[in-house]
């Protein structure tokens, strides 16, 4: 899956018209060299590293308060150390239970815990709602190479690596975004698109790729098989209400104003905006002009 994800992002990159192929080259490198690491650190099945990981833990018997304030001193002070490191080691990953993917920029690493390979969002044995749901964020993760902040790191140094029509270009590209998504809310209460740019950029870019990583495999394969009870949907479709099904949510009234404080837009807002700037989403569901989801507005498209 994450090999399909790549070579879909190099196709999409090779197939812009408005980068230079040295920049199209800088991309592609970059894509390349990323690594993959799913499930666990090699520190939970093994007893010595385990206990070399720990070590400066104090615990005492009784004390339980004791043992949660050393506990909470020995963390800092180990999260501190990963400050002063341009490269951030291994046992960093140390919680595989966790139900979380993330990209870490200066090492160019995606990481899937074990806690994500799973049901519901893995394994789901059909590759419409597997691409749908994991290769999403695969490509989602290895966008941010390629985000604002990723855009400023090369084999994990900080530098202009860009030129001045590179960043321009870029710009009016993510300023769309961010006009689009400071549009989505609850009456007073606002998305800040400056502050999502990074995970909305991700979430299109996730979306674009994953799709045509799918339909490489269609075209290889053909259709797949029908599922019960979605026998009137194409492959295509059950893609995107795999897609859809990842953002399900319910929110309170006192939910709102958090939720427009972090740096992802809401999960309905996430999936709405995604699927408006598709014009695979409109073609696929064959969406008339001028509806809802396939608004006669300009759609934003990073490369």
């Amino acid at each position: 899956m994450f090999l399909n994800i790549k070579t879909a992002f190099t196709s999409i990159i090779k197939s812009s018209t408005w980068l230079k192929d040295e920049e199209k080259n800088l991309i592609i490198d970059k894509a390349e060299k990323i690594v993959l690491k799913t499930g666990y650190p090699k520190e939970v099945i093994d007893k010595d590293l385990m206990e070399k990981y720990y070590e400066g833990v104090e615990i005492r018997e009784g004390q339980f308060l004791l043992n949660a304030a050393n506990i909470s001193r020995w963390t800092m002070r180990k999260n501190l150390a990963y400050i002063t490191k341009t490269y951030i080691p291994d046992d960093y990953f140390i919680n595989p239970t966790i139900i979380n993917a993330y990209y870490i920029k200066y090492n160019n690493i995606v990481t899937f815990l074990t806690g994500y390979l799973q049901f519901p969002f893995y394994d789901l044995g059909h590759d419409a709602l597997n691409y749908g749901s994991t290769a999403f964020s695969v490509g989602h993760e290895l966008h941010h190479a390629f985000d604002t902040q990723g855009l400023m790191i090369k084999d994990g140094k900080v530098g202009d690596w860009w030129n001045i029509t590179f960043q321009q270009q870029f710009d009016n590209r993510k300023k769309c975004f961010t006009n689009k998504y400071s549009q989505y809310g609850w009456g007073n209460i606002k998305v800040n698109g400056n502050r999502t740019i990074d995970e909305d950029l991700a979430d299109h870019g996730g979306l674009r790729t994953s799709l045509l990583a799918y339909q490489n495999i269609l075209k290889l394969k053909g259709s797949e098989l029908k599922l019960p009870g979605f026998e009137n949907y194409t492959s295509e479709q059950l893609f995107f209400l795999s897609f859809a099904n990842s953002f399900c949510m319910e929110t309170t009234e006192a939910d709102k104003i958090t939720l427009v404080q972090d740096v992802h837009t809401p999960l309905n807002f996430r999936l709405i905006g995604t699927v408006t700037n598709s014009e695979e989403f409109s073609r696929i569901w064959n969406c008339r002009n001028g509806t809802k989801m396939n608004p006669n507005e300009q759609r934003c498209s990073l490369w």
